[in-house]
C-alpha cells in the first residue's frame, strides 16, 4: 500500500498533463478561428472599448478614439483649437463651450437633464472648450452649461 500511495496521485498527474497536451492545439486552432471569424464591427467595438493613450492625445485632430474629457485638461481647465471625430467623449464633467461646432452630437442622456443653464458670465469647475470642432462623436456623462439660446444651438446639433 505504502508503494501505491505515491504512484496513485503521480499516475493521475502524468495522465491530465497528457491530455492536456493532446487538446492544446485544438483550443490554439479554436481560438485562431474565432478570431479570423470576428468582424470588422466587433473589432472596431473592441478597438472602442480601450480608452486613449496619452501620446494620442497630444494631436490636434482626434479620430475614432475613446477620450476622457479630464486627460485632455490635466494641466488647465480648458481644451482648444482641437477637432474631433466619431470619437466618444467621456466624463464626469461639465463643459463651457465656446466658438465650437458642433455637427451629428449625441449624449447618452436627453439635453433637458444635461443642460445645466448659467446666468453669470463666469463658472468656475468646469472645463471650457474653446475653438474645437465635433463632427459625429457621442457623449457621455457629460453636462453642458450655457445660456437659453445657445441651449437651442446645440439642440439643433444633436442626432435623435
Amino acid at each position: 500500500m505504502t508503494a501505491l500511495a505515491w504512484q496513485i496521485p503521480l499516475g493521475v498527474l502524468a495522465v491530465l498533463t497528457g491530455l492536456r497536451l493532446l487538446i492544446a492545439p485544438y483550443w490554439l486552432h479554436k481560438e485562431l478561428k474565432r478570431e479570423l471569424t470576428q468582424t470588422a464591427e466587433e473589432r472596431d467595438e473592441a478597438k472602442r472599448q480601450a480608452h486613449a493613450l496619452p501620446d494620442q492625445l497630444t494631436s490636434s485632430h482626434l479620430q475614432g478614439l475613446n477620450i476622457r474629457i479630464n486627460d485632455l485638461a490635466r494641466e488647465e481647465p480648458f481644451v482648444r483649437n482641437r477637432t474631433f471625430v466619431d470619437c466618444h467623449i467621456y466624463g464626469p464633467a461639465v463643459l463651457v463651450l465656446d466658438g465650437c461646432t458642433l455637427r451629428g452630437i449625441t449624449f447618452d442622456t436627453p439635453i433637458d437633464s444635461l443642460f445645466i443653464l448659467v446666468t453669470q458670465e463666469r463658472a468656475w469647475g468646469v472645463i471650457k472648450i474653446e475653438n474645437c470642432i465635433f463632427k459625429d462623436c457621442r457623449f457621455m456623462k457629460i453636462g453642458i452649461a450655457g445660456s437659453a439660446e445657445f441651449k437651442q444651438l446645440v439642440e439643433g446639433s444633436i442626432v435623435q
